[in-house]
């Protein structure tokens, strides 16, 4: 507006400053999501080591679950020991394939929103506008509500586990 002194005059109506060329993004907004960008990097690639490493145990104990069955029906338990082992070696699989579900669902997921939520704020920082705002902010929304949904879901197992160890309790 200085180059052209016969410009009608504006305001800053909200106070605070913001990006030009048409932007309504506040800068301290844009200020505050950068800051929470190199967290949400960070906590993505925790979650991606940590499922990454209980998949790796669980495969690597899935390799080696024929050793286990083997030493323990081949160690002189009876007639019943082969028996025992083979379903020792049902058990320790179901138990195995669940903690390769357990990686994906409570490592594995949160790290792609994550990590998809700080690649939009990212795009916030490059382009900061209203749609971009929205792209980031709705990362942010389907993080809070998988784990929502996620605490629903173990709160009503755990309930269920208690109340069927509590009915196969006898005297109660």
């Amino acid at each position: 507006m200085a180059d052209n002194p016969y410009a009608s005059p504006s305001s800053n109506v909200t106070g605070e400053d913001s990006y030009g060329s048409g932007s309504n993004v506040a800068t301290s907004t844009v200020n505050i999501l950068r800051m929470t960008k190199g967290w949400a990097r960070f906590l993505s690639v925790l979650a991606y080591l940590g499922g990454a490493l209980l998949i790796i145990v669980a495969v690597f104990n899935l390799a080696n679950l024929d050793k286990f069955a083997e030493q323990f029906g081949g160690s002189g338990f009876g007639p019943g020991a082969a028996e025992a082992a083979r379903i020792a070696h049902q058990i320790a699989m179901v138990v195995l394939v669940l903690y390769i579900v357990m990686a994906v669902i409570v490592y594995i997921i949160p790290a792609v929103i994550l990590g998809a939520y700080a690649s939009r704020i990212g795009g916030l920082i490059a382009n900061p506008s209203a749609i971009t705002l929205d792209m980031a902010l709705d990362q942010q929304r389907r993080f809070f509500k998988y784990f929502g949904i996620l605490a629903i879901v173990f709160i009503t197992l755990i309930v269920l586990v208690l109340v069927w160890a509590l009915s196969r309790t006898p005297g109660i």
